[in-house]
């Protein structure tokens, strides 16, 4: 079993204790679930949904949902994306996932 917030705020140790992960998982919000084996988690916002193994996940929003099994996803103050793929970020709802590499190629 994942965790579902049903209360304003959750936080507790992942279901991967025994593997050393750092295994926290922080809920805060109405509605929210993250899956099973989930673990280094935080989620701040109502209704935001994380696939079952997600790891590495910092999300500020409402309404975002995560794929199963992804990892070093951030999502700031972004609301309603639905992400499909590890590596993603995104920052008052735009994807700035690339920003630095094409920071670079206009510099040179």
């Amino acid at each position: 079993a994942g965790f579902e917030n049903s209360l304003p705020f959750y936080a507790g140790q992942g279901n991967d204790s025994e593997q050393g992960k750092g295994n926290k998982v922080f809920v805060q919000g109405i509605g929210s679930k993250v899956g099973a084996g989930s673990y280094n988690v935080m989620v701040n916002g109502p209704g935001n949904v994380l696939g079952n193994n997600s790891y590495n996940m910092v999300i500020t929003g409402y309404n975002n949902t995560v794929y199963p099994n992804l990892s070093n996803v951030f999502l700031i103050n972004t609301n309603g994306v639905t992400v499909t793929e590890s590596g993603k970020s995104y920052l008052n709802g735009q994807d700035v996932t690339n920003i630095q590499a094409k920071i670079l190629r206009l510099s040179t």
